[in-house]
Parts: C-alpha cells; structure tokens; sequence
C-alpha cells in the first residue's frame, strides 16, 4: 500500500478518492508500526519498595502495591486490576524479557483473577438450577447449547461470506444474516443464563457475540455498496427510536448491560453501538424491500469515472431530482462501467421507500431489477 503511494505521488490523480483513503490509513499503520517498536525497546517493569512502574514508549505508568486487587495473564497482556474504578487496569506486554519472573512475583502477592473467576464459574455451572435440574442435565445443557453456537457460527461464516462474494438472491441473504442476532438473543433467553452475550477470554460460559456484532458489520457493508440514498433525514429518526427499543428488550433478555465498572462501561457502549448499526441495517433493508410504488426513471448525464481494485463508480451530474442538486456517486458493475463513457447518458431509478427514505440505482442493460408485490423482495444491482 505504501510503495504504491510512494510510486504515484506524481500522478495527476494522486489525490483521487482511493488515494485520499489510503493516505490517512497509510500514515496510522506507519505511525503504529513505529509507535510498536519504540515500545517493543523501551518497555520494562521496575519494581519498587511500595509499587510497579511500568515504562512504555513515550508514558510511565505505576501502581502502589496496596493499590492491586489481582492479576491476569493472557497471549497478549499481563494485566494488574485496581481496587478502585478510579484508577485504569495496567498493561504489560506478554513479551516482556523478565515475563516470569515478574509473574512470579505478582503471584506471591496477589489472587490470579482469571483463577477466582473460574472458579466461581465451576461451582455456578454445578450448582445453579436454572441451568437444570441436577448436575447432569446441567452439563447435557451445556453440551447442546455450544453445540447449537458452534452450528451459528458455522452458518454466519457461510452467509457473510455468501453475501460479500456473490450477494444472490441479494435480499435473501441479507435476510439470513439479519436473523442470526434475532437467534443469538432468543439463545441467551432459552439458556437461562448458561450462555452469555459476551464473556471473558477464558470464560466457561459459551458465548454468541459473534453472530450477535458480525453481520450488522457484514450486512451494512453490502448495504453501502449496494444502496444510495437521496436524503438521510427519516433514516435517522427511525434507527434511533429503533434502536432505543432493541437496546431496552436486550437489556431485559441478557441482563448483561450494567455500568458499574470500566470494562462493563465499554461492553455496553459496544452494544449499544453494533445494536444501533443493526437497527440501521433493518431500517434500510426495510426501506427498500417495501418499496411499493412505482419507481421514477430519471436521464442522468455521467460526468466523471472513478475505477479502484473492487469498486467502479459513476459520478452523476446533479440537478435531475430535488435531492440531487450536486454531483452524485454510483457504484455499478464492472462491465457496465467499461460500456459508458464521460457524456453519455444513464437511466436513473428512484424509489420512494417504505419510510420515506428515497433511493435510487442506475439501469444496467444485464440487470434490471423490479420489485415484485408478491414474492415481497427486491433486487438492488449487487455488483
């Protein structure tokens, strides 16, 4: 990515769309890259008569020995846990060069928290009726419902990769996904509380955040490809109340949303976050499967081409419908790209919403989509 700027610099269009992204992506991997390996030199613990210090590349962190509630240890971290929420758990690389030894010494100091927490699991999973009547049927339970999480993430991978790589039937699939975090919720409720949300690394509690946060992120990238929308306004009136109502049932299904502590802080901003973007993802499959009325077919000058390694996109000429007063963007296929030239004239079909939300797709000569009042779908270019 970098040689390919270094080499283009010079070109007339250096600053076009896809350089103007790999610029900024560019310099944050570089500056990454330097930022690892000036901590990789310079990070080190140094242990003290009262506390930990620990240098990083460019802050120094510590924490009084009092101060340490515990420990935990995985492939990327040695983590020291305060007491208190008002001072931030301490990261230490696992690559540190005196690794065990420093282990060795929070070990003869302090609790292995993952430890603690596994056994407190062991003695909840054998001993919490909700999970089943005794402990075998409990264990039986367990079994059946990894077995079930494992069955999900199996078809999550199949119908991601489906609809990144060859989106047909387009709104059958988006459909599939959609309703895998409908069936990760249901899971937690049916569980009883034997399977979470989301758990921690070494947790023995099974988990669906996967299937619950991939496909809002699969989906609404096959959702930006696919459809462009002439205005937002509705859009985000009606994904926020949507999104208010999800967030609430899932709080009362999982009774995994709390704020008590840092970590529990950022688990539910991150649920809130992927619980908005499905609502998103709802609000605009919605729109456009439901789009009743006849479509308006507009004549579009094409003013400007843009081609990158997966995506071939014509730049409209703007004034031909009241929300389209500048320039606007369209992706089309490849083939349909390499047919039209600057100048020529494209057809442009707008449709209403089922909310009010108006979008639009150009008329390829091999694919023209409509939408069918009986089969309730339809089907925007893929491509």
């Amino acid at each position: 990515m970098i040689s390919y700027l270094i080499i283009n610099i010079n070109s007339s269009d250096f600053l076009s769309t896809p350089n103007f992204i790999l610029i900024p992506i560019s310099i944050c991997l570089v500056s990454f890259s330097i930022y690892v390996f000036i901590r990789a030199q310079n990070e080190k613990v140094v242990i003290l008569h009262d506390r930990y210090v620990v240098h990083y590349a460019f802050t120094i962190k510590n924490l009084l020995f009092d101060e340490i509630k515990g420990f935990t240890v995985d492939q990327n971290y040695i983590k020291l846990y305060p007491r208190t929420d008002t001072k931030k758990p301490i990261n230490v690389s696992s690559s540190l060069d005196d690794k065990f030894t420093f282990i060795a010494n929070l070990s003869s100091r302090y609790d292995d928290l993952d430890q603690i927490n596994r056994i407190a699991e062991i003695k909840d999973l054998k001993s919490n009726i909700e999970y089943g009547k005794n402990e075998t049927d409990r264990e039986e339970r367990l079994q059946k419902f990894k077995f079930v999480i494992n069955v999900l993430n199996f078809f999550l991978i199949v119908f991601s990769l489906l609809l990144l790589a060859y989106p047909r039937p387009w709104d059958l699939l988006i459909l599939l996904n959609l309703l895998l975090p409908i069936l990760a919720v249901f899971l937690v409720f049916k569980s009883k509380g034997l399977v979470k949300l989301n758990s921690e690394q070494n947790s023995l509690y099974p988990h669906v955040s996967y299937v619950f946060m991939f496909p809002s992120m699969i989906v609404g990238l096959r959702l930006v490809i696919d459809i462009k929308f002439l205005t937002m306004g509705n859009f985000w009136i009606i994904s926020i109340i949507l999104t208010t109502i999800l967030f609430i049932i899932i709080n009362a299904v999982t009774n995994e949303i709390k704020f008590k502590s840092n970590v529990e802080r950022f688990a539910s901003l991150a649920f809130l976050f992927f619980t908005f973007a499905y609502s998103a993802c709802w609000i605009t499959f919605a729109n456009v499967i439901g789009s009743l009325e006849e479509p308006v077919i507009y004549e579009v000058s094409v003013i400007d081409k843009e081609e990158s390694e997966s995506s071939y996109i014509l730049e409209l000429k703007g004034g031909w419908h009241p929300n389209a007063n500048e320039g606007i963007d369209a992706n089309v296929s490849r083939n349909f790209y390499r047919m039209v030239k600057k100048g020529d004239i494209v057809f442009v079909e707008v449709h209403k919403g089922a909310f009010n939300i108006p979008w639009f797709q150009i008329l390829e000569p091999e694919f023209k989509p409509k939408f069918d009042p009986d089969l309730k779908f339809s089907l925007p270019n893929p491509e």
